[in-house]
């Protein structure tokens, strides 16, 4: 991947061909981006694509939607999420088959992304945190508009002792039979694989628009 200014952020970017779907996923400081650019050129090395990923300092703060308290002590959801979005569309407008997709917080914060705006043509939510307090509730006023939407949740996240983040399994399901498409369940705990499963998602989002 090479780094690349957009809109004030210095992104990493790859382009494999030319055209294709346009993918954007948040990173933080412990992500290693060129990893998963890595694991999607695998699957996806013939198809023409293109990865932005785009920095995140406050992983809590910048992908959570609203606020709200934190499941762990001083670990609260700042809820400047809509600032984050306000800079991947301007990104996205710039881009043919913009596409958004991201593991744990990011993977509900891109499909939140889809909810409030029509400009993703598809979503992938890897693991995603969609236990989030007032998830279900937001859901029941907006819909998903993204015509491509990937799950996957590992088949043992629901097993914890939180009673918030237990939710995850059931509201996954939930969303999945509203949308008619499969989870797709991956073996072990949230933090199994976590680059391999983003990827996958990836993948499935450029394969699934290529072949539409």
């Amino acid at each position: 991947m090479i780094e690349k200014e957009i809109f004030g952020k210095t992104c990493r970017v790859e382009d494999n061909l030319s055209g294709g779907a346009c993918v954007f996923f948040a990173y933080d400081t412990m992500d290693e981006p060129d990893n998963i650019a890595r694991l999607v050129r695998e699957r996806c090395a013939a198809l023409p694509y293109r990865l932005v990923a785009f920095p995140v300092s406050n992983w809590n703060g910048e992908l959570s939607p609203w606020k709200a308290d934190g499941v762990f002590n001083g670990q609260d959801f700042a809820g400047n999420g809509p600032e984050t979005l306000d800079w991947v569309i301007k990104a996205a407008k710039e881009q043919n088959g913009a596409m958004i997709a991201g593991y744990s917080l990011a993977g509900l914060f891109a499909l939140w992304s889809s909810c409030e705006t029509y400009i993703f043509k598809g979503a992938a939510s890897c693991s995603g945190s969609l236990w989030f307090p007032g998830w279900v509730d937001y859901l029941e006023g907006h819909k998903i508009n993204a015509e491509l939407v990937y799950l996957s949740l590992g088949d043992r996240e629901e097993k914890t002792r939180n009673l918030i983040m237990a939710q995850v399994g059931d509201n996954t399901r939930a969303l999945a039979q509203r949308l008619g498409i499969e989870v797709v369940w991956n073996k072990g705990n949230h933090f199994k694989d976590a680059e391999e499963r983003l990827a996958a998602g990836i993948a499935w989002l450029i394969d699934s628009y290529v072949s539409a």
